[in-house]
């Protein structure tokens, strides 16, 4: 995708009809900005009061381990930066909890012999509730 989206310069009623329009880039961009942001604000483990531990990763991976203030929640958040599918082999607590609940729901979860397979940019939140 082109940063086309963050060089014309708009007028605010261009910029709500532009959003309003669910078919055009803009629109589909703030869509999902909007969804992710209303799924992350009911997380607890996103709390800045929560711990964060960042995960060993090959290039182009990123992850990290975000758990609620009081321990009630837990998420493993994975993301894929490139244009290939990656692999990150799980160790046992992290495949139990990739095999729970992905919060985002954008794309299927593939887990074979301890590996999680990451499409291309691909972004997931297992969460332990």
């Amino acid at each position: 995708m082109t940063r086309s989206i963050n060089r014309r310069k708009l007028d605010r009623s261009e910029i709500e009809g532009l959003l309003a329009n669910h078919e055009s880039e803009p629109g589909r961009v703030f869509s999902a900005y909007r969804r992710i942001l209303k799924i992350r604000r009911q997380q607890t483990a996103f709390s800045p009061d929560g711990e964060q531990h960042i995960l060993p990763t090959s290039d182009g991976l990123f992850g990290l381990i975000r758990k609620a203030p009081d321990h009630s929640q837990t998420i493993f958040a994975l993301y894929n930066f490139t244009a290939q599918t990656q692999t990150m082999v799980l160790n046992t607590e992290l495949a139990t909890l990739a095999a729970a609940n992905e919060l985002l729901g954008e794309t299927d979860v593939v887990i074979d012999q301890g590996k999680i397979v990451m499409p291309p940019y691909a972004a997931y939140w297992f969460s332990s509730v």
